[in-house]
């Protein structure tokens, strides 16, 4: 079992399940979306307008983004040393997250029991529900865990001495970050302060589980937890 731990922590893993993910949410990007408009997560808008800086167009992007990956997994591969990708691995993976996401949200629930109301259901379709909740695990958690969290450190153990309470810091900061992300954007939602606490509560344990368990488990019980959430 600590074999499984230590081989779905890598990048490797990370990569290898980041894939499918990106793969996936492209193509129900493309069977949702109308001649005149597309549903898309918020973090994978902001960064296909930062690729667009540099006059990329933007049908190119998801097979620039779906071709890095594939160039990536052999340097992911090399850097794991020797860990093996195993298909039972995939499954415990899926397991694991799916636990991970009931267990998220009956503690959210005991701790905030009228959030609900302000943010359960949505009025989009299947589809495009789980376009955004596999497009959320995916970006977001690459933006708000891999990318801002490893900033936000950085620059904080410059100002901090004491590493622990810069982690804390840095894992709230980024937390309230995710949270009020959700308020901006044409597909934003109502701010209101149970779903503002609610959602930094989430990123609060996000960052924790990113923390101890990686990216690849992270992502899918983030899909998995918003699946449950609007469908």
């Amino acid at each position: 079992m600590s074999e499984y731990f230590q081989s779905t922590n890598s990048p490797y893993y990370a990569f290898a399940t980041a894939l499918p993910l990106l793969i996936c949410y492209e193509v129900l990007v493309v069977v949702t979306q109308t001649p005149y408009w597309a549903i898309r997560n918020a973090a994978d808008v902001w960064m296909r307008t930062f690729l667009l800086a540099f006059e990329l167009k933007p049908q190119h992007l998801s097979f620039l983004m779906i071709g890095a990956m594939i160039i990536a997994l052999p340097f992911a591969r090399r850097y794991a040393q020797g860990v093996k990708l195993r298909p039972r691995y995939f499954a415990m993976i899926l397991g694991e997250s799916l636990l991970y996401s009931i267990v998220l949200g009956v503690v959210l629930r005991l701790v905030l029991s009228n959030l609900l109301l302000a943010i359960g259901g949505s009025d989009l379709g299947l589809l495009q529900n789980l376009a955004l909740s596999i497009g959320a695990g995916l970006f977001e958690e690459f933006f708000f865990r891999v990318l801002l969290l490893g900033v936000l450190l950085w620059f904080i153990k410059h100002l901090i001495p004491s590493e622990n309470l810069g982690g804390i810091l840095a894992i709230l900061l980024a937390a309230f970050l995710f949270s009020g992300s959700h308020y901006i954007g044409n597909m934003a939602d109502s701010f209101t302060w149970y779903s503002f606490l609610y959602r930094w509560l989430a990123g609060v344990a996000f960052t924790g589980l990113y923390y101890f368990r990686g990216f690849a488990v992270t992502s899918c019980t983030h899909a998995l937890y918003d699946i449950r959430v609007l469908l």
